[in-house]
């Protein structure tokens, strides 16, 4: 890698303001449009590393291109499984962050696809999603009444929008796949198998809350016959308490639908 691309990775980072970060990579990739499939040690690309930064804007111009769209790194990761890692470590997503990917994702045929393609290890953006899980500590959860609460300029859990949400949990994105995956279900397999033989219930069950979340997430989008036809792939006994504990505060039938597993 020359010193040009060298100049053009290191702009983008987590820490530098997103907006001179997009005006800087645009003035360069401009003036030199070859640094535009650049690849840094992973193989990854610049828009791989916009992604994982949550850089909207850039993203957004720099999947107009589409070879740099489809492109994988060394371990064939997409775009997507990029954004999600972005995610590692904060349970709490800004609405703007969120909205790109559910919005975004099912509109763009160019990302679109990727939600369900796996690495070179058979991992999903939804196993990778499980595998980095994290509960968040201040669940804002929006009002199911209309009118039951009203948004103020003081209000800090509401958007400018009035949607009543400013962030949005781990918990969330896996309903947002499970849904996409309802959606796709004659297209897609939810429940396909890793290099290590782990579906993302095996995966989901290695990282502590991630199994409660998901099989709350299936239930929701009526995944419970698929779920019976996997219980063989067996979650740690310590596991069971918590699941079982959270099911039975929803309710008894996905109790029952949720311990088949068990």
């Amino acid at each position: 890698m020359d010193d040009k691309a060298k100049e053009l990775f290191a702009l983008i980072n987590r820490t530098g303001d997103k907006e001179k970060m997009f005006r800087d990579v645009k003035a360069i990739i401009e003036k030199n449009s070859f640094l535009k499939g650049s690849r840094d040690r992973t193989y990854a690309t610049i828009l791989h590393r916009a992604c994982e930064v949550h850089n909207l804007k850039l993203i957004d111009l720099l999947v107009q291109d589409e070879k740099l769209a489809r492109a994988e790194d060394t371990t064939g990761k997409n775009c997507i499984h990029y954004y999600l890692k972005g995610f590692k470590d904060n349970p709490e997503i800004p609405k703007e962050e969120f909205d790109w990917l559910e919005n975004q994702c099912k509109r763009n045929d160019k990302l679109h696809y990727q939600l369900f393609q796996s690495d070179n290890l058979g991992m999903t953006p939804l196993m990778l999603m499980c595998s980095i899980y994290k509960a968040s500590e201040k669940m804002k959860i929006q009002k199911e009444s209309d009118g039951e609460e009203e948004n103020t300029d003081e209000d800090e859990d509401s958007d400018e929008e009035g949607t009543g949400k400013a962030t949005y949990s781990h918990n969330e994105v896996l309903d947002f796949f499970a849904r996409i995956y309802q959606e796709e279900k004659e297209k897609h397999n939810i429940f396909a198998v890793n290099a290590h033989g782990q579906t993302v219930v095996g995966v989901a069950s290695e990282r502590d809350g991630a199994l409660v979340a998901l099989i709350k997430a299936l239930l929701d989008n009526k995944f419970e016959e698929q779920l019976m036809k996997i219980r063989d792939d067996r979650v740690p006994r310590a596991e069971k308490k918590e699941i079982v504990a959270s099911e039975q505060s929803e309710s008894r039938g996905a109790c029952a639908s949720t311990c088949i597993l068990l």
